[in-house]
């Protein structure tokens, strides 16, 4: 169980790596934020939150779980699991939210490839998140 819990926080950090690769319009993830933020129109700026609610999620389920490491604290607790998932689905709603208000918007041709390593390392922490051993 302690395997695949850390696997899925290996799995985010996918998701870290994908935000500084180009996610769309050859930005990367803080870049695009910015840019988003900068067109002042309410959907944009919601969106451009999104992103940084994805993104530091993601960053504070990693650090979470290696505090817990470092401290020796069992990171399969049933209260550890729960904000675990709580800061997993945070993140996806987080990137949701910007694919929705934005990206359907458009085709996906100004998708770069940070966009599919962020959603690969979402499905690799989701699938991890919840394996069990037998």
């Amino acid at each position: 169980m302690k395997t695949f819990k850390i696997l899925s926080k290996l799995s985010l950090l996918l998701v870290i790596f994908g935000f500084f690769q180009p996610v769309a319009c050859d930005q990367q993830g803080f870049e695009l934020a910015e840019s988003l933020m900068e067109m002042g129109e309410v959907n944009y700026t919601i969106s451009a939150i999104g992103l940084y609610v994805a993104f530091f999620a993601a960053a504070i389920s990693i650090l979470l779980t290696l505090i817990l490491l470092l401290t020796k604290i069992d990171i399969c607790a049933p209260k550890v699991k729960k904000i675990d998932i709580t800061l997993l689905f945070s993140s996806i709603v987080g990137g949701l939210i910007t694919f929705f208000f934005v990206i359907s918007e458009f085709d996906f041709d100004f998708v770069n490839h940070g966009f599919y390593i962020i959603i690969a390392g979402w499905l690799l922490s989701l699938i991890f998140s919840f394996c069990r051993k037998k």
